[in-house]
């Protein structure tokens, strides 16, 4: 052969092929005392320092617009929330609330089964698995973003990358008065 490392590579899969029983796969090989490995040589093909320099790129997000629901839509979600306060004794904010719907909503349509539902489904059907789904969807919601926060909360370099990122947007509209 020509290429000398796949033939290096061929003979020891070869050889390595006479030890392990592939009639089960996943369950694992044991290996001890079935193969030797001996005359290993390290090379040194390289270094790596730990480099002091710090790329600091520039990030322009686009800002997200606001919230375009419709009216109807919106006085019922608020009325729904108010009630939620009121039975819960909670005083969950209404913007705050809403966009958490809107995630949750993101969600389902990015849903394979939902998609799938709504095209083989009349709208009476499709409901059905829409709100068997509704649980999962919550689930998953609570769990990105936990994974995520939990992410920023125990990293402070990515935390202050991330968030750095709305400093100076946060920093005008609340000088301006601005609150959403």
């Amino acid at each position: 052969m020509n290429d000398i490392e796949l033939q290096k590579f061929y003979n020891f899969i070869s050889y390595l092929l006479k030890y392990v029983d592939i009639s089960r796969p996943g369950q694992g090989y044991d290996l001890t005392g079935k193969i030797k490995a001996s005359k290993f040589a390290q090379k040194k093909t390289g270094e790596h320092l730990k480099g002091t320099k710090r790329s600091n790129p520039v990030v322009k997000l686009p800002i997200a617009d606001d919230i375009q629901l419709g009216e109807d839509k919106k006085k019922k979600l608020s009325a729904i929330i108010e009630e939620i306060n009121q039975a819960t004794g909670s005083n969950f904010d209404k913007d705050i609330a809403v966009k958490s719907m809107l995630q949750l909503r993101d969600l389902m349509m990015k849903s394979v089964d939902l998609r799938s539902s709504a095209k083989n489904n009349s709208e009476h059907d499709f409901e059905l698995s829409y709100f068997d789904r509704i649980d999962d969807m919550l689930i998953e919601g609570l769990e990105h973003n936990k994974e995520f926060f939990t992410l920023l909360l125990n990293n402070d370099e990515l935390k202050k990358e991330v968030l750095g990122t709305f400093a100076e947007e946060i920093y005008s509209s609340l000088r301006k008065g601005d609150t959403r």
